[in-house]
């Protein structure tokens, strides 16, 4: 499970990048790409119940809200 927050179960999503020209007709559609929008993921080590260490991938949302 690469890329998915392990707290929020936030993971990557699909949207469009459309390249609209600065000057010109509108004859033609502007141009579409798909593009990958991926969360800001870090590493955190954290203690489990049983005391055990263990690193999870948490997003940088989750991760403020744990520091804090």
């Amino acid at each position: 499970m690469a890329r998915v927050c392990e707290i929020c179960k936030k993971g990557v999503l699909s949207g469009r990048h459309v390249r609209h020209k600065a000057s010109g007709n509108w004859q033609l559609k502007a141009q579409r790409k798909v593009r990958k929008i991926r969360p800001n993921l870090r590493n955190l080590h954290v203690f489990t119940e049983v005391g055990t260490p263990e690193n999870i991938k948490v997003c940088m949302k989750c991760y403020k809200r744990i520091r804090s």
